[in-house]
């Protein structure tokens, strides 16, 4: 089973509430309930960060054609307009490790941290509130996220010890 850590940036329309362009230089927080940008993201452009599985590079392919179709148009629906939103392919990396696995959970879960936000607990733009592999906080309810199926993204990464809600990605500094 492939498992693959995706990133997608998105481009023009990321607004502020208040309708302001973004300009990528305040921390962005996303309406959960929603799934939108409120404010500027803290990273220098937006990005959709995300694990997805599968049994073949053709199917988690065709799977994320169809979600990014998804999510362009509600963004598009969203702000009344029409147009590019992802401004390009997604990266795909296959995770074989549970060190990978694990390494990619806290990047996608804790973002946020990589780009200098400070968080006192799990990045709200994230599906972490709902994540059950928590070691200091138990998740909020049923996960809107599909659960695993693999061995890695189940109990493989687990070996490597739970997530803290403080754990961080390796911060974005000017040499990286």
């Amino acid at each position: 089973c492939g498992k693959t850590a995706r990133s997608v940036r998105c481009g023009g329309g990321w607004k502020r509430h208040d309708g302001t362009p973004y300009s990528g230089t305040q921390p962005e927080t996303v309406d959960t309930d929603k799934g939108v940008p409120e404010r500027d993201a803290p990273a220098p452009d937006p990005t959709l960060h995300l694990l997805a599985e599968g049994e073949h590079a053709h199917s988690i392919a065709r799977g994320m054609q169809g979600l990014l179709v998804r999510v362009a148009k509600a963004l598009n629906r969203h702000w009344g307009r029409r147009g590019k939103v992802l401004v390009d392919r997604y990266h795909a990396r296959i995770l074989r490790t549970p060190r990978e696995v694990r390494n990619a959970l806290v990047y996608v879960l804790q973002n946020a941290r990589k780009h200098g936000a400070r968080l006192s607990g799990i990045d709200a733009c994230s599906s972490g509130p709902w994540f059950q592999g928590w070691r200091d906080r138990i998740a909020r309810g049923p996960s809107p996220v599909a659960a695993a199926r693999s061995w890695l993204l189940t109990v493989g990464w687990r070996r490597w010890g739970l997530l803290a809600t403080s754990e961080a990605p390796k911060l974005v500094t000017a040499a990286n």
